[in-house]
């Protein structure tokens, strides 16, 4: 989990970050690498929201969960239900 910042300053290089709320991010790791390198991975991480920060929002790392097990996506389910509920509601 990250804390999402926007820069609400209009100063030019005089930041001002305002706390907007959360933000995950997903990363697939060996199980392998988790176990035994765990802060390497967490610098890793930071790495990666300091690379999608910029002038105007940035990231910040938190925490993280491990969660060991297979993804199951029920995205394309998730979307006919909430089709089937939009039509059936005009």
């Amino acid at each position: 989990m990250s804390q999402y910042y926007e820069n609400y300053s209009d100063v030019e290089n005089v930041p001002y970050w305002k706390p907007k709320g959360s933000h995950h991010f997903s990363f697939i790791v060996d199980v392998d690498t988790i176990l035994y390198s765990e802060d390497s991975v967490v610098e890793g991480i930071k790495k990666v929201l300091e690379g999608e920060s910029d002038n105007h929002s940035c990231y910040e790392y938190i925490s993280h969960e491990v969660l060991f097990c297979d993804l199951i996506d029920r995205t394309d389910k998730l979307k006919s239900v909430m089709k089937l509920q939009c039509q059936s509601e005009v």
